[in-house]
């Protein structure tokens, strides 16, 4: 199993969240025919913060889970 270190998996997570945010972003915009202002505006506020604090989680969980287990990039 590939273990990967906390640092690389910061990284991992925060480019799964970017790519995961693009593509929202986007079938927001096409699909639904709304402006980027309009879709962040249609954000519930107290439903937006926990969203967000999900999305916060979703990006730190491999660098999270790498730093418990010890993983290091080096190591199989």
């Amino acid at each position: 199993m590939l273990r990967v270190g906390a640092l690389a998996g910061g990284k991992v997570g925060f480019a799964a969240l970017a790519m995961s945010e693009a593509a929202e972003v986007l079938l927001a915009t096409m699909l639904q025919d709304r402006s980027l202002g309009e879709f962040i505006a249609s954000r519930d506020p107290v439903s937006g913060s926990v969203y967000l604090a999900e999305l916060l989680l979703f990006a730190l969980m491999p660098a999270i889970l790498g730093r418990k287990r010890g993983g290091d990039a080096s190591t199989p």
